[in-house]
C-alpha cells in the first residue's frame, strides 16, 4: 500500500494535469469558438473512500448519494449547454479534423 504522501502527490499531480490540459484545449479550440470545460467528478471509489461512500450492505451511503446526484447535476448542466449543429459545424471548419 502507498504511504499517504505519495497518494496526496498522485492525487495532486492528476488534477493538475487535467487542469492544465483543459486550459491549453479552451486556448487551442478558443480560435473556432469552441469553450472547453472540465467538471470536477467529485469522490472515486478507492480504498481510501469506500467506507465515506459505500455501506457494509453495499449501498451508497447518505454521502455517496450525494456525490452521485452532484455528479450528474453536473452532467446534466453541462449537456444542455452544448449545440450539437454548431459544435459539428465548427469542427468540420477546423484544419486539425479536415
Amino acid at each position: 500500500m502507498l504511504s499517504v504522501p505519495l497518494q496526496k502527490y498522485q492525487h495532486s499531480s492528476a488534477k493538475a494535469a487535467i487542469s492544465n490540459f483543459t486550459q491549453w484545449l479552451a486556448v487551442y479550440f478558443s480560435n473556432v469558438g469552441i469553450r472547453v470545460n472540465a467538471i470536477a467528478p467529485g469522490f472515486f471509489i478507492t480504498e481510501q473512500t469506500r467506507p465515506l461512500l459505500i455501506n457494509e450492505d453495499g449501498s451508497l451511503s447518505a454521502r455517496g448519494k450525494a456525490e452521485w446526484n452532484r455528479n450528474l447535476a453536473l452532467i446534466a448542466k453541462t449537456l444542455r449547454k452544448i449545440n450539437v449543429k454548431t459544435l459539428r459545424k465548427k469542427l468540420s471548419t477546423f484544419n486539425s479534423f479536415a
